[in-house]
């Protein structure tokens, strides 16, 4: 009817950049495991702290993704995904490296420093992207896709420590080692992820309208928003809790160490 501004809004439609999404999910739970098997060495031997400055170290990666998740979420609602896609990585970049430098520069709070940019890194709208550019009934299966990418980024994660065993390279600042490549390895990973996001990754149309308030936290409140954040920080603190246990534990007791060249 002439007049009726009750148009619908039109249908997301598909885009190109579905593996690349995936593959930043992954690298994601990659970044957040790999360190758990030389984490406890690089921190007590190489940086010559203490177990609690261990914990901080795990935790910070966590506490990073708490404090800019949300804030992605709203920037990419407000002005698109390429921003925020790109600003992730590099924080990821930054992370990675600054973990890395830790050892060479002998600045122990260079790990937790990294670590916590990593989890600022780790804040990408993945979700947003999909359920902007998928229709509906496709959106449920796309999620679980990429939580299944999750899950399997945290159980491989540890297991390409075997990509670095043996590796020893000391340039005075710049040390090559398992240790270390816990954080250079994940910066790589990300700067792979910048580029293939810049070319393979379709930003949704603009046409889908998008109601959110005026600030963060009125979406935060006024809707289910904070029960959902509650659950994932209780379920981020216990695998935490875990991860930083589990390691020194597993040395001390059962006699599982690093991987070694015979």
């Amino acid at each position: 009817m002439e007049g009726d501004s009750s148009v619908p809004a039109q249908q997301p439609r598909s885009g190109r950049g579905l593996r690349w999404v995936l593959f930043a999910n992954l690298v994601i739970a990659v970044d957040y495991s790999l360190i758990m098997p030389t984490g406890s060495d690089y921190v007590t031997k190489d940086l010559h702290m203490d177990g609690i400055f261990y914990g901080v170290t795990i935790g910070a990666f966590p506490v990073g993704r708490m404090c800019l998740l949300m804030l992605m979420g709203y920037w990419s609602d407000k002005r698109g995904f390429r921003g925020p896609f790109r600003t992730t990585f590099l924080l990821g970049m930054i992370g990675g490296l600054v973990y890395g430098l830790a050892s060479g520069l002998q600045f122990p709070y260079f790990a937790v420093l990294g670590r916590f940019f990593g989890g600022l890194g780790a804040t990408g709208p993945y979700s947003a992207w999909a359920a902007r550019t998928y229709p509906p009934e496709k959106r449920v299966r796309i999620e679980s896709i990429q939580k299944t990418a999750q899950l399997a980024g945290v159980v491989i994660g540890p297991a390409f420590n075997v990509l670095f065993v043996g590796m020893n390279v000391d340039m005075g600042w710049l040390k090559l080692n398992p240790n270390t490549m816990a954080g250079y390895f994940p910066a790589m990973l990300n700067a792979v992820l910048f580029v293939g996001f810049f070319f393979g990754v379709d930003e949704p149309p603009r046409s889908v309208r998008v109601d959110t308030p005026s600030q963060p936290t009125k979406l935060l409140f006024r809707t289910g928003s904070w029960v959902c954040l509650v659950s994932a920080f209780a379920t981020n603190l216990q695998v935490t809790a875990v991860d930083v246990i589990f390691a020194p534990l597993a040395k001390q007791h059962l006699g599982f160490g690093d991987l070694a060249v015979s």
